[in-house]
């Protein structure tokens, strides 16, 4: 019995060690700090082609963004030892190309993604599967063509999903089904035609929300469910998605905020400003 115990207090010592050296070694790559009692671990702008092991379980925050990441999951990845305490994780501006759905299974309380400015062209069906409480996901100005049907079922608490500037030309029916309190949706400077809107698209998000949409006009309209039931195939599956009043339903009418030629004009007309602004600062010197 005794010597049962000096072993396990000999391997308790030993796993105390083995964490103690990987957070120092990560300490030592990156700038680890805590916000009151969270650790946040700041590995931007390092040049790392990797990541940094032993990431300690008990990080809040995790910024990886602005190096030269590859990929998430293929060559890449956040360890095997899940990181339940992680909820913000930055990995904009790397050349990521590949995203599996491995790479976030272990961080399944994260509630910010940041994946914008990468290089991402496809994405899994269930990439982001078990992010279940994810509120802000941003993959903007990417290379994303296509949209999986179900990318982002399961996750019904997302307030923002931003997707603008990618070469989008099409949303499947009911990819945002589950997406009943959602505040931003925005696919602008994506290749959307008015001829690609239907309601099923629109299936399940609330009433009012900000959408940008493609290539849809500044306030558009487009009503659903006012006169009949709506049935859309939603991941090969009929669903009922409006019901007609009739039915003891309520229809919804969505306005559109923005579209890519207003952002186009919004950004001219900002530039010119910048312009006219440091002109006028040349002269005075």
């Amino acid at each position: 019995m005794a010597s049962l115990l000096v072993l396990l207090l000999v391997s308790g010592l030993c796993a105390h060690i083995a964490h103690g050296s990987n957070h120092e070694k990560i300490c030592d790559i990156c700038n680890c700090y805590h916000q009151k009692t969270k650790l946040i671990i700041n590995c931007a702008y390092l040049d790392l082609d990797e990541i940094p092991p032993g990431i300690p379980v008990e990080t809040h925050k995790l910024f990886l963004q602005g190096n030269q990441l590859p990929d998430l999951g293929t060559t890449t990845s956040l360890g095997a030892t899940q990181l339940p305490n992680l909820k913000v994780l930055y990995l904009m501006n790397n050349p990521i190309v590949t995203v599996t759905t491995a790479f976030f299974a272990v961080v399944p309380r994260l509630h910010t993604l940041m994946l914008h400015h990468c290089e991402i062209a496809a994405l899994p069906d269930d990439v982001f599967s078990s992010l279940t409480r994810m509120k802000w996901l941003w993959i903007n100005n990417n290379e994303i063509a296509s949209v999986p049907p179900t990318l982002l079922h399961g996750l019904a608490q997302l307030r923002e999903f931003y997707m603008y500037n990618n070469s989008v030309v099409t949303m499947p029916e009911g990819v945002f089904r589950d997406q009943g309190i959602i505040k931003h949706v925005y696919l602008f400077e994506n290749d959307i035609p008015e001829t690609e809107l239907t309601c099923c698209q629109m299936c399940g998000l609330p009433e009012p929300v900000d959408v940008k949409w493609g290539l849809i006009e500044q306030d558009a309209k487009l009503a659903c469910g006012y006169t009949t039931d709506v049935t859309c195939t939603i991941a090969s599956v009929p669903e009922l998605c409006y019901k007609s009043p009739a039915s003891g339903g309520k229809g919804q009418t969505y306005i559109f905020s923005s579209a890519d030629k207003a952002w186009q004009m919004a950004k001219g007309l900002v530039f010119a400003c910048l312009t006219l602004v440091l002109v006028s600062q040349h002269l005075l010197l």
